[in-house]
């Protein structure tokens, strides 16, 4: 190779340590004998470099690992109430939207289940804690769920209310509950 000449990819392939020491001519950085390699000329810091990016060029690309979707657990199914009533809701951000639910108490829960733009919220606040249950509020799979549980033994209205997060959008739940 000599100098002025252009490296181009095609044509005939030279072996690695070939390869860098053509480059090297091109480049006229011939100072020393480097026997060890077994080429005649050499700069110990710069054939590193010029390693580096041949072999960095000719590596196999990964792909990136695909994403498996969230995994909804067999627990996350069990314990609803035997009778729950609950709307499918939307939610705008910024703006409270009315819900009501209608179970019976017979120990178990009754849910909403929302999500923004296809994925969980990230947190939340109860900002209207209820008086005669407790409230749960967890990611199931794809989507953000608010469990409701009556006290044990209650039967009437109860009332909570439940700001997400991001996009701060609010749900006000409405109670009814029954004799299971």
């Amino acid at each position: 190779m000599r100098r002025g000449q252009r490296l181009e990819s095609g044509g005939t392939e030279l072996g690695g340590i070939s390869k860098i020491h053509g480059l090297l001519e091109a480049l006229e950085l011939r100072t020393h004998d480097c026997p060890a390699l077994k080429v005649r000329s050499c700069r110990a810091p710069i054939l590193a470099v010029a390693a580096g990016a041949l072999l960095f060029g000719c590596a196999p690309k990964q792909e990136q690992a695909s994403v498996s979707p969230p995994r909804v657990y067999a627990a996350d199914l069990t314990g609803a109430a035997k009778s729950c009533e609950a709307p499918k809701v939307t939610l705008t951000d910024g703006k409270t939207t009315d819900a009501t639910i209608k179970m019976g108490n017979d120990g178990g829960w009754c849910a909403i289940t929302v999500s923004r733009n296809g994925k969980p919220y990230d947190t939340f606040l109860l900002t209207t804690r209820p008086q005669h249950g407790r409230v749960l509020v967890h990611t199931v799979g794809d989507s953000t769920r608010i469990d409701y549980t009556p006290d044990r033994g209650y039967t009437g209205a109860d009332v909570f209310t439940v700001k997400l997060i991001p996009g701060e959008p609010s749900v006000r739940v409405a109670v009814a509950v029954s004799g299971s």
